[in-house]
């Protein structure tokens, strides 16, 4: 697996899911434990976008990254539907990984130290940071 090694070498902590129903039982039994997650979208038993709506039942927050061969434009708009936060299409770089941990950790810095306000005149969802005064480029971690 070479994302898994990837990460690793990020310097990550990683559990793997064989199949989407191993992937909705292991966050159900650790919610909170997870700082990110990259959900296949093709596995056998439980494809990745099923997965993500059984998780989006128990857990709204965890990050999760659809990776997939399968990006057209609708394609797309079906992993946001189904709960997904990003798209890291297959195949990937490094440096496509390492951007989608950084903006990953970015919304979550943002998440933890401005909760949505509008004092702030920040918004934070699932989907996106609407930030206009910071550039994700030009942070580094």
């Amino acid at each position: 697996m070479l994302s898994g090694r990837l990460l690793k070498v990020f310097g990550c902590v990683i559990d793997t899911a064989n199949d989407g129903s191993v992937a909705v039982d292991a966050l159900k039994m650790n919610v909170g434990k997870y700082d990110l997650v990259f959900m296949d979208i093709m596995m056998p038993k439980l494809d990745g976008i099923s997965a993500t709506s059984l998780i989006r039942q128990f857990d709204d927050m965890t990050p999760i990254i659809s990776v997939t061969s399968n990006s057209l434009p609708s394609e797309i708009l079906t992993y946001y539907s189904s709960g997904m936060n990003d798209v890291l299409p297959k195949p990937f770089t490094r440096d496509g990984l390492y951007n989608i941990l950084e903006r990953e950790q970015l919304a979550a810095r943002l998440r933890a130290h401005f909760p949505p306000s509008p004092v702030h005149n920040l918004h934070v969802s699932r989907e996106r940071v609407d930030a206009p005064t910071l550039s994700a480029t030009s942070l580094r971690f």
